[in-house]
């Protein structure tokens, strides 16, 4: 993996760990769909990186960099868990954030 993937990687646990659940049990409907729109474009790119991480095989030896990797993913894992369980919630709303919740649902099924 290269180093611009993997500060990616760190820059999107980041959000993650502060966005998601906090944003979209907002009552501002604003936030929820900026919320909800970053999460769909996050989720487009690695979503696959971290779902194919986390059901890799572990590796022989010992390599810090992909620990850390994993468990990085694993934390993205986690919250991408969080973020699906709030999702049938906005999709029965309506309008422009139901829209964006199915996009969404539709795009952490895929991957």
């Amino acid at each position: 993996m290269t180093a611009m993937l993997v500060a990616t990687v760190i820059i999107y646990t980041g959000f993650l760990l502060i966005c998601p659940v906090n944003v979209l049990e907002s009552e501002m409907d604003r936030h929820q769909n900026i919320s909800l729109e970053m999460l769909l474009k996050l989720v487009r790119v690695f979503g696959s990186v971290i779902y194919s991480s986390i059901s890799a095989p572990s590796s022989v030896g010992v390599d810090i960099e992909a620990e850390q990797r994993l468990e990085r993913c694993n934390t993205c894992f986690v919250e991408l868990e969080k973020v699906k369980r709030c999702l049938p919630v906005l999709c029965r709303r309506g309008g422009s954030i139901a829209k964006s919740a199915h996009e969404l649902n539709l795009a952490l099924q895929e991957v």
